[in-house]
C-alpha cells in the first residue's frame, strides 16, 4: 500500500474494532483504543484512549514501536497486573491486525510479549486469614462509624466488586429467600448474579437500612457528604442524598494507607488502616496484617472464606461451583484460582504427628 492510503492511528483503530464488534471483550477494547463517547464518570484513566492520545492524528506508518510503548506505560501507570495483561492483549490483537493490513511491521509486536498470570505462589493474591479477619472486625467497629462498618462487612460478605457494591439499593435484598441481587461485569447492563446472605447480614441490612431511613428504591451506600457547622472544622454533620450512590473512591478511602493521605484528611479517610497499625503495633509479626486493604483483598477473602467453611463444614460453606456464580466468573478456572491459597492454607493449619499421642488414643 502506498504511504498516502495507509490510515492515521486513529482510523486503524476504528477498522480493527469494526472486526470485534462480536467479541465478549468488545468493551475492553473500546475503552483502550477509543475511549468513552460521553462524560467520564467515575474513575479515570492516567493517560487517554489510544486514538484520542496525540499519536491519533498521525499516520500509522509514522508511529514508532517505541512510541506505543511510551502510551500504553502511561495508560497502564496506576494499574494492576492483571489490568496491565487486559491492556496489553488489546494492544496485541490491534498490532496483528495492522500486521495483516501490511500498515505496521512484524518486529512491532516483539516490543509487546504476551503477559502472564500471576501464579498463586507469588504473593500477588493477597487475603486475610480468620484470625486477621477478627483483629480487622474488631478495630473497625471500635475506628468506623455504623456506615463504613456495614459497608465493609458487605464486602466481606457478600465478595461484590467495589463497582457493584455502590449500586446496591434496598429492593435488591429479597427477604424471603436471603438472597442479593447483583449486576456485575458483562455485555450492555452487566449480568445479573444472585448471591445467598445469612440470617445475621440480613439483621445488620435491616438496621442500616431502619438507622437511615432509606427508602425502598434508595441505595443502600448512599452519596453523602460531610457538611461543617459552626465555623468549627470538628463540628460535622452528613448530608445524605438517598438518590444517588456513593462513589468508588468512597470504598478506597475507607482503607487507604495513611501514609499517602494529607495530614487534614486523615480524620475520614484512611481511619481504618491507620487505627489498624496502631493495634497491630502490640502484635507479634506473624498475626500483623501486611498487606494492603482494599476491595480486591476483601474479595479474596470472602471466597477464601467460603471455601474453607466448605472444606471444614460442607452445610455451611460454599462449593467451587456455587462460589463460581456468587462471585460472577465466566469461567470456573477463574474461581479455581481460590482454591491453591485455601489448600495451602489448610496444610499449614494440619496438626504435626505426635507418637506418644497417637499411642494414648489407640490403645
Amino acid at each position: 500500500m502506498s504511504r498516502r492510503k495507509l490510515p492515521t492511528l486513529s482510523e486503524a483503530c476504528e477498522s480493527f474494532l469494526a472486526t470485534r464488534a462480536n467479541y465478549k471483550d468488545a468493551r475492553n477494547d473500546i475503552s483502550v483504543l477509543r475511549g468513552p463517547k460521553g462524560r467520564v464518570v467515575g474513575k479515570v484513566a492516567p493517560a487517554p484512549a489510544l486514538a484520542k492520545s496525540n499519536l491519533g492524528g498521525l499516520q500509522i506508518s509514522r508511529v514508532s514501536a517505541s512510541d506505543l510503548a511510551m502510551w500504553e506505560a502511561a495508560r497502564t501507570s496506576n494499574c494492576g497486573h492483571n489490568a496491565r495483561r487486559r491492556i496489553r492483549f488489546t494492544v496485541r490483537a490491534f498490532l496483528k491486525h495492522c500486521i495483516r493490513e501490511q500498515w505496521l511491521p512484524v518486529s512491532t509486536l516483539e516490543v509487546f510479549p504476551a503477559l502472564k498470570k500471576p501464579r498463586p505462589e507469588d504473593g500477588d493474591r493477597p487475603w486475610l486469614r480468620p484470625e486477621q479477619v477478627s483483629l480487622l472486625l474488631q478495630v473497625a467497629r471500635e475506628s468506623l462509624d455504623d456506615y463504613k462498618f456495614f459497608g465493609l462487612e458487605t464486602l466481606l460478605s457478600t465478595g461484590v466488586r467495589a463497582s457493584e457494591f455502590t449500586a446496591i439499593k434496598v429492593e435488591h435484598l429479597d427477604l424471603r429467600t436471603k438472597t442479593l441481587r447483583v449486576r456485575g461485569k458483562g455485555a450492555g447492563d452487566g449480568k445479573l448474579r444472585d448471591v445467598p446472605v445469612s440470617d445475621r447480614y440480613v439483621r445488620a441490612w435491616n438496621e442500616h437500612i431502619a438507622r437511615h431511613q432509606i427508602p425502598r428504591s434508595g441505595y443502600v451506600f448512599f452519596k453523602r457528604k460531610k457538611q461543617f457547622e459552626g465555623g468549627n472544622h470538628r463540628e460535622a454533620n452528613w448530608r445524605a442524598d438517598m438518590r444517588s450512590p456513593c462513589g468508588i473512591q468512597v470504598v478506597h478511602h475507607l482503607m487507604a494507607d495513611p501514609e499517602s493521605i494529607a495530614q487534614g484528611e486523615r480524620e475520614y479517610r484512611g481511619q481504618l488502616s491507620l487505627a489498624l497499625r496502631q493495634r497491630q503495633a502490640q502484635l507479634p509479626p506473624e498475626d500483623q496484617i501486611t498487606c494492603k486493604l482494599n476491595p480486591q483483598v476483601m474479595r479474596r477473602t470472602f471466597a477464601c472464606l467460603a471455601l474453607i467453611a466448605w472444606v471444614r463444614h460442607p452445610d455451611t460453606g460454599v462449593d467451587l461451583i456455587r462460589l463460581q456464580h456468587m462471585m460472577g466468573h465466566d469461567r470456573l478456572e477463574t474461581t479455581q484460582l481460590y482454591l491453591s491459597d485455601v489448600n495451602k492454607y489448610l496444610n499449614e493449619q494440619s496438626a504435626p504427628f505426635d507418637l506418644w499421642q497417637a499411642v494414648g488414643l489407640a490403645s
